[in-house]
């Protein structure tokens, strides 16, 4: 997070291909990895969140197919059902909502699909988190930057702290 905040490439190859998103599932994949299977969905769905993106090209290391072989070969099925989806663990704006027309326009991060009635539950973000039942047309992606991204991380004192905004102008006045 510090990382990308600071403006780092979430989808910066290394000389062989590997993008961050490819290295998490083979980390997770790895007997001796440092992630856990549940630490590597964590790290998946940070990536997603800023905007990491699959390699177009299927023989890459980094390419949807190669990231979920890996996944699959871990058994790690929430992170295939991530790796699959094309919302889940994205950041996204919410739009045209009607019953909850003050919500739009705040961001959240979406959490799971509900295949039996094509909507998303979704986690609004800001200092209270607030989760919500929402259709994909109320869902415009918007990948967090340095400039927008709901929180901030200071290092002090030899620690992280993280500070969390509930909207753009606070974030600014901070």
């Amino acid at each position: 997070r510090y990382l990308l905040l600071r403006g780092s490439n979430v989808n910066k190859k290394s000389d062989s291909g590997a993008t961050p998103l490819s290295a998490v599932c083979e980390m997770g994949a790895s007997i001796d990895s440092s992630l856990d299977s549940s630490q590597a969905v964590e790290a998946a769905k940070l990536l997603l969140s800023w905007g990491a993106e699959f390699d177009n090209d299927p023989g890459s290391m980094g390419s949807k197919q190669c990231c979920l072989a890996r996944a699959q070969a871990q058994s790690n099925v929430e992170l295939v059902n991530i790796l699959q989806s094309k919302l889940r663990g994205r950041r996204c704006e919410l739009v045209n909502l009607t019953s909850q027309s003050e919500m739009n326009g705040r961001t959240c991060v979406v959490d799971e699909y509900l295949k039996s009635s094509n909507q998303y539950i979704v986690t609004v973000q800001g200092r209270k988190k607030e989760e919500i039942i929402v259709s994909p047309d109320n869902l415009r992606r918007r990948d967090r930057t340095p400039l927008d991204c709901d929180y901030y991380i200071e290092f002090n004192n030899g620690r992280f702290i993280r500070n969390d905004f509930d909207s753009m102008d606070d974030y600014q006045a901070f």
